[in-house]
């Protein structure tokens, strides 16, 4: 009976953590006990707060930075802007910098499309991009078949 229960409260709490934007991984360090740090109950703004003045915050990962000036107490940064991956939080105090790490979720927003653009598409039918990401919706003016032949004659000499 116990396992059953474990098992379903196991299965419950990773329906719920799946379904969060925003994942922090709290810093535990004993030094860093003075920044207070927690995302808000809708998961989509950092919340800091600090014994001492926070001086600077700046979020970065490879493809992405971004640094504030806070010269406050408390802040809070709203995480809408930034994009899905995992980030590291560099948080600097008068006396130390704090790190926390921070994963952003990809959105599950609807593409927004107009009824003509979805009208020219055909449904099972493939579709090819642009350089834009836009449907391409014209079919070429050679074959493939065409392109490929004539691409291998030149080559041979032909």
């Amino acid at each position: 009976m116990i396992k059953n229960i474990s098992t379903l409260l196991v299965l419950l709490l990773t329906l719920f953590s799946f379904s969060q934007n925003a994942i922090l991984i709290q810093n535990k360090n004993p030094k860093a006990k003075e920044l207070k740090h927690r995302l808000n109950s809708t998961k989509d703004s950092l919340l800091l707060y600090s014994e001492s003045k926070i001086l600077q915050f700046e979020i970065f990962n490879e493809n992405y930075e971004e640094t504030f000036e806070v010269n406050a107490y408390y802040k809070v940064i709203s995480l809408n802007e930034i994009p899905a991956g995992n980030y590291l939080v560099e948080v600097k105090l008068s006396d130390k910098i704090i790190l926390i790490d921070l994963i952003k979720r990809h959105e599950n927003k609807e593409i927004a499309t107009s009824k003509s653009s979805l009208k020219k598409i055909n449904e099972g039918k493939g579709m090819m991009l642009d350089e834009n990401l836009n449907p391409i919706t014209s079919s070429p003016h050679q074959s493939i078949e065409s392109i490929l032949t004539q691409a291998n004659a030149n080559e041979t000499g032909l």
